[in-house]
């Protein structure tokens, strides 16, 4: 008999579809799949099972799919196939089958080795999963003339990730690219509009392994925007023909600093505007990456930002989450997927973390799920990383004690309602805002509470 897994028993699926199409030209649906996983375990489950964990009646189950699926497969057999003897049947034949041996019906799936989810997934991953059509929109637009592109969403849900595939399609079309992060320049460097400008002059030059002439072209009476401006024109776009991709990640850091944010914007205003009679600017792409969180210091000037095309990364759906699950070579029931989804809100790098997780420990869904609320539970770091944040702004754990206790959704301050939701804690509905997902709820529902955020009022 083959050994259960999660991984075996995908193939498994894989292979029986393999074997249908080539006998039948019918390949199997998803509920054909769920009672095939169901009834291949050793322990199998009945129809009234299945039909309960996949949000079907159990007659549909019993007289409708599951004969049709036997009867299926007993013509692709040449023989009488049903739910006691299936197994036994597929094992042989497939075994027996050209092309279908045992060797690669045993082996799982030659995975890349698992990536810890966090940060980045690389380029060559197995594990990213497409939001068609924001990849492709994201490279076309980075393709046109003097384009600002800003990629937008709550934390960890997925922008670097995108960021680093439009500069991969960009290097496919031989532009130049840049690659910066505000996360990794100093408090220091942000002190004045002049230090932060230079800052950015400075390590794309350093990019494009080009010498460094700053001071020839730096003038405190003209100011640093104009100086800036002058350096990226004269000297920077100057030296080669080829478009040049500057990609900003974290862009929402320098919202923080208001007086040097407003210059920034104004000047990425201007490059994209005021400079469509230079020819040499057509070729600027700019790529920034941000959170919203930064507007709630800075939002008298969210009008700036509105220049360019802006990709808003949503949650996964249910479809990009199932799919993501074959690629872990788990197989999740209907109803754990919902129940996944109501959980995690389809959020990527939680969904990604308990696919790992149930991979790694040979896990299933079930055992991980009972303590994930808790701070011992797989998201418990992440849990304390967002208990620690909401602790920094007494005023937001309050408001989210409000939007926990609610009914429904719930109106706050804009600001309040838009600093929330960047970090993932809350959802929009219309122009009010409801706990994002079951885990922000469960875990932080009595927390706010004992830990008297709001004595720090």
């Amino acid at each position: 008999m083959i050994k259960q897994g999660h991984r075996p028993i995908d193939q498994i699926l894989e292979c029986i579809d393999t074997f249908l199409v080539a006998k039948t030209g019918h390949s199997l649906s998803y509920i054909q799949k769920a009672i095939l996983w169901a009834s291949w375990q050793d322990e199998p489950k009945t129809y009234d099972q299945i039909a309960q964990e996949n949000g079907y009646s159990a007659n549909y189950i019993k007289q409708g799919v599951a004969p049709k699926l036997w009867h299926l497969l007993s013509n692709a057999c040449g023989e009488k196939v049903n739910k006691t003897n299936f197994r036994s049947v597929l094992e042989r034949r497939l075994f027996s089958d050209k092309g279908l041996t045992t060797a690669n019906f045993l082996k799982p799936r030659q995975f890349v080795a698992l990536e810890v989810p966090e940060g980045q997934v690389p380029l060559n991953s197995i594990y990213y999963i497409e939001r068609s059509p924001i990849e492709s929109d994201g490279c076309q637009q980075i393709r046109q003339p003097a384009t600002i592109l800003r990629l937008q969403g709550s934390q960890q849900m997925g922008k670097t990730s995108l960021m680093a595939r439009i500069l991969a399609d960009a290097q496919k079309q031989n532009y130049q690219t840049v690659r910066l992060s505000l996360n990794q320049a100093e408090s220091s460097v942000f002190s004045a509009i002049a230090t932060f400008l230079r800052w950015l002059c400075v390590n794309v030059t350093r990019q494009l392994r080009l010498e460094l002439k700053l001071d020839e072209y730096w003038d405190e009476a003209m100011g640093s925007l104009v100086s800036c401006t002058l350096y990226f024109q004269e000297y920077l776009l100057a030296q080669s023909d080829r478009p040049l991709v500057i990609a900003i990640d974290e862009v929402n850091q320098v919202f923080e600093y208001p007086a040097i944010a407003a210059d920034f914007l104004a000047l990425l205003h201007s490059w994209q505007e005021d400079t469509k009679d230079i020819p040499i600017f057509s070729n600027l792409r700019l790529v920034l990456v941000h959170s919203s969180e930064g507007y709630c210091w800075f939002h008298t000037y969210q009008s700036l930002l509105t220049v360019g095309l802006g990709i808003q990364l949503s949650p996964f759906t249910r479809e990009q989450v199932y799919e993501l699950a074959k690629r872990y070579g788990l197989y999740l029931s209907s109803q754990e997927l919902d129940q996944l989804i109501r959980l995690v809100g389809g959020f990527p790098y939680l969904v990604r973390l308990m696919f790992y997780e149930m991979v790694k420990h040979q896990v299933s869904f079930k055992s991980v799920a009972e303590t994930v609320a808790t701070d011992t539970g797989i998201y418990g770091n992440h849990l304390h990383r967002l208990l620690w944040r909401l602790r920094q702004y007494p005023d937001l754990a309050v408001a989210y004690q409000q939007v926990i206790k609610a009914n429904g959704a719930v109106e706050l301050d804009p600001i309040q309602m838009v600093k929330l939701h960047s970090f993932g804690l809350v959802r929009w509905v219309g122009d009010r805002v409801v706990v994002s997902c079951q885990l922000y709820e469960e875990y932080f529902r009595d927390r706010v509470c004992r830990y008297h955020f709001i004595e720090t009022l």
